[in-house]
């Protein structure tokens, strides 16, 4: 069970990197094309970094698993090249039907009955599943159908996830408009604040050390 996450749309590191209770981490990725060697080499750039990164902070190695969430039909789950290898587990949201998940969740939340951690995850690639709907139509209701969370965190994480999920087929213009909603909500004004926060907190301390190395030249 992952008890931290973030969510990007990189394509220079990995789309969700989860911390999981064990201490590992978990890559999740979300691919809607078949470039099955590209993407893998891809993945094994971006758990490079992780690994850096770790090792050079805590002198650390952390377990990497890596999970491939698929809108086409690719299946093959590694790649060899001798001494080095990947390996990942696919999932195809295909085999999920995303009309019968919105609309249970629909009458969840209209009978305020509070969404478990799974059907909050299912919310966030419902677009990419099976559906009678055209994708980006999905996204929109799906968007619309996280805004009625009452919990306004939970509600930014989901959104956020949506985003994510969707972002290499979702309408720019839509996604913009999203973004700004999210950011006037008041769980996004105290995010952007915090952002404000630290990088003030942070000049301050650069200009306080720029100081102190004067003083003792």
């Amino acid at each position: 069970m992952p008890n931290e996450f973030r969510f990007t749309a990189d394509e220079k590191r990995s789309d969700t990197v989860f911390q999981l209770e064990d201490g590992s981490i978990l890559m999740l990725e979300y691919e809607s094309n078949n470039r099955f060697k590209e993407n893998h080499l891809k993945y094994m750039r971006y758990g490079h970094r992780i690994l850096q990164r770790y090792f050079q902070r805590k002198n650390n190695i952390k377990k990497i698993h890596l999970v491939v969430v698929y809108t086409s039909d690719v299946t093959k789950d590694s790649l060899d090249a001798g001494s080095f290898r990947i390996s990942s587990n696919p999932v195809l949201l295909s085999e999920y039907n995303g009309d019968a998940i919105m609309e249970n969740i629909k009458g969840k939340i209209r009978d305020n009955v509070e969404l478990n951690l799974e059907e909050l995850y299912k919310l966030s690639f419902v677009p990419l599943m099976y559906s009678a709907k055209g994708r980006n139509e999905l996204t929109h209701e799906t968007v619309e159908l996280a805004k009625c969370i009452k919990d306004e965190h939970i509600q930014l994480q989901v959104i956020a996830g949506i985003l994510t999920s969707t972002d290499k087929f979702i309408d720019n213009n839509y996604a913009i408009k999203v973004r700004e909603w999210l950011k006037m909500t008041k769980v996004g004004r105290l995010f952007e604040e915090g952002k404000q926060e630290a990088v003030a907190a942070a000049v301050k301390e650069a200009v306080t050390k720029v100081k102190k190395d004067k003083l003792l030249n």
